[in-house]
């Protein structure tokens, strides 16, 4: 199963370039700490914001039996 999540990184007037990137590789590496992978930017209909999305692999397991799970 997988999760999907965004970050919403607001576009700032004053940012020069190198500014903007630097923040937007520094949210993707956090992201990638937590266990996420990049899947694509695009900026919103207001041109505001970028918005960085990424997904990562979601693994369900059953609930340990001396946690009161039952047999399925």
């Amino acid at each position: 199963m997988r999760e999907t999540a965004e970050r919403h990184v607001k576009l700032r007037d004053g940012w020069t370039s190198q500014e903007t990137i630097d923040r937007l590789e520094g949210e993707a590496e956090k992201m990638y700490r937590q266990g996420w992978r990049y899947t694509g930017t695009h900026v919103d209909a207001l041109l505001e914001n970028v918005v960085l999305c990424f997904d990562r692999e979601v693994i369900l397991t059953p609930m340990a039996w001396s946690q009161g799970g039952s047999n399925p």
